[in-house]
């Protein structure tokens, strides 16, 4: 997971660097509470925002934009667990 303040570690422009390597902009890294990595590619992707229960587990589904695909992952007590499909 990502450090709450990374300003406090890195300097300004690097910080910028990394956040945009990993989320590809800002915008995307103030909405990463919303986001999920890709289990086939890695990339970043975006809740839909179909949230349902599957016993112990909360599932939420995620859109990945360069996939072109569906994706669900389930939390327990806030933590993810795992992904339907499986990562590689």
């Amino acid at each position: 997971m990502l450090c709450v303040h990374i300003h406090n570690y890195l300097p300004a422009k690097k910080a910028y660097v990394w956040i945009v390597k990993k989320y590809k902009s800002i915008k995307m890294y103030y909405n990463r509470a919303k986001m999920a990595s890709c289990p086939r590619c890695g990339e970043m992707a975006e809740a839909t925002g179909k949230e349902f229960e599957f016993g112990v587990f909360k599932g939420k589904q995620f859109r990945c934009e360069s996939c072109d695909k569906n994706f669900n992952a389930f939390y327990r007590d806030g933590e993810l667990k795992y992904t339907v499909p499986k990562a590689k």
